[in-house]
């Protein structure tokens, strides 16, 4: 018997079985899921599944039995291959989101939130998911009495929320009337997926002043102060996001997060000290609010950060020190904090994000005089002049930038001038990327000035712009 009639076989057998005894057909069904278990997921098989699960045959189906397929669809959809993920979604059990959702059996509802919460957990099948339209039954479980169900519902809505359109459809659904009730939850599954699906919200542009109306960072502030190191850490993600605009850095700083900040830094928590490094550099990234950052004089741990084993904290810390350089009292500060001792390390570092932000920070610790001869005794230039080269284009432009930037001076260029980059200039005229070919037009030009033997090399207008 070919493969086809048999599954033709087995589906009108097992739809049969739901009129026979209640044990009897959930045995049946779980020794069905047994049999399929090791075997990727086939459309038939999951069609078999719809069978039990369809609103038509919901008289005789036991919840217990469609709960056990639901589990079984979350576990398959749960892969880290989004396979078995678009087969299920693929399958047509989106179509019965509202006779499932809508179930008066709790283990129903519970199972079909965390199944919409797997499927969602793929870039690939978000889309069907919410398309779908779930969010409105979804918003509604983070009401139910069962804990299990609204843990489920905050998962799948923040993984919903992950893609802006997700978000945006979670907020029509009044995500946000839920959002204070359960940050105040005795269940730490439920507060743990509420942080996640607030700071997705307000990692959108779309969704994020609407998020910031609720007024959170002074909520937030003694949860940094909490002895459970993933509440702090939560926290923590949740206000450098706040942080992103200019009126969500400007609260909170007025909610007096930066008075922890230097704590935050020491936590034996990596996730606490990668998000505190974040706000301090989002907040430094506002002009008018980067005196607020100095004050509490972080440079000193943030440069000892930059030996951090963990890369993301490495990152991170390398990130705020960036924006705290570009005014002249943080380059004095960043300078006495000894980063420059940091610097051949970060240069060399297997993360090219650090490497990135480290060109960044001699770019702007460059255009402040008096660091000039700070920076070339740490002798970075030939390592910038490799990097130039890098198969990454941001990196090579980055260290193209900080060898024009050092070479702003005469010593500079003389430093520059005493490496091999004059034999590698030719390759870099024949990138094809336009920014790098002027970058190194203007290498060019003030190494030329110092060829002449002119003291000064004034940059050409319009090139001593940011990164």
């Amino acid at each position: 018997m070919e493969k086809s009639a048999v599954q033709r076989s087995r589906r009108a057998s097992l739809v049969c079985a739901c009129v026979v005894k209640a044990h009897g057909q959930i045995s049946l069904a779980l020794n069905f899921i047994k049999q399929n278990r090791s075997t990727p997921l086939s459309k038939e098989v999951v069609q078999i599944y719809l069978d039990y699960l369809a609103y038509g045959m919901c008289k005789y189906v036991l919840s217990a039995t469609k709960s056990a397929i639901l589990i079984e669809l979350q576990t398959r959809a749960k892969s880290e291959e989004d396979l078995d993920a678009r087969t299920v979604a693929d399958s047509g059990l989106l179509h019965l989101v509202d006779e499932l959702c809508g179930s008066r059996a709790l283990k129903v509802r519970r199972s079909m939130c965390g199944v919409l919460g797997e499927i969602a957990w793929h870039d690939t099948t978000v889309g069907a998911v919410i398309s779908s339209k779930p969010c409105h039954w979804l918003v509604s479980f983070l009401r139910d009495k069962d804990i299990g169900v609204v843990a489920n519902a905050a998962r799948a809505l923040a993984l919903i929320s992950t893609s802006a359109d997700g978000a945006k459809t979670a907020v029509a659904a009044n995500v946000l009337d839920c959002i204070t009730a359960l940050l105040n939850s005795p269940n730490t599954t439920a507060r743990e997926w509420t942080w996640q699906l607030l700071t997705r919200l307000i990692r959108h542009e779309s969704t994020r002043e609407v998020a910031l109306r609720l007024n959170l960072c002074e909520r937030l502030v003694p949860l940094l102060y909490d002895e459970n190191l993933r509440v702090v850490e939560n926290a923590a993600r949740t206000l450098s996001w706040i942080a992103i605009p200019a009126d969500g850095a400007k609260a909170v700083v007025q909610a007096t997060v930066l008075d922890c900040v230097i704590k935050l830094l020491d936590s034996r928590a990596p996730g606490v000290r990668q998000w505190t490094c974040a706000i301090l550099g989002e907040v430094a990234s506002k002009k008018t609010m980067a005196p607020a950052v100095l004050k509490v004089k972080p440079c000193l741990r943030l440069v000892s950060l930059l030996r951090d084993e963990n890369t993301q904290v490495v990152a991170s810390a390398m990130d705020a020190l960036s924006w705290i350089v570009k005014s002249h009292e943080g380059a004095h500060a960043a300078v006495g904090a000894k980063i420059l001792d940091s610097v051949k390390q970060t240069l060399y570092s297997p993360k090219i994000q650090v490497r990135r932000q480290t060109c960044r920070i001699l770019v702007d610790l460059g255009r402040h005089g008096n660091t000039v001869a700070t920076i070339l005794g740490v002798n970075p230039c030939a390592q910038l002049v490799v990097l130039s080269l890098h198969a990454d284009r941001l990196l090579r432009t980055s260290a193209l930038f900080a060898l024009q930037a050092i070479t702003e001076s005469p010593a500079g260029v003389r430093a520059v001038a005493a490496t091999d980059i004059l034999s590698r200039l030719d390759d870099l005229m024949k990138a094809q990327d336009l920014e790098i070919r002027f970058r190194t037009c203007i290498l060019l030009k003030n190494l030329a000035w110092q060829k002449m033997g002119v003291c000064q090399s004034p940059s050409a207008p319009g090139t001593n712009g940011t990164l």
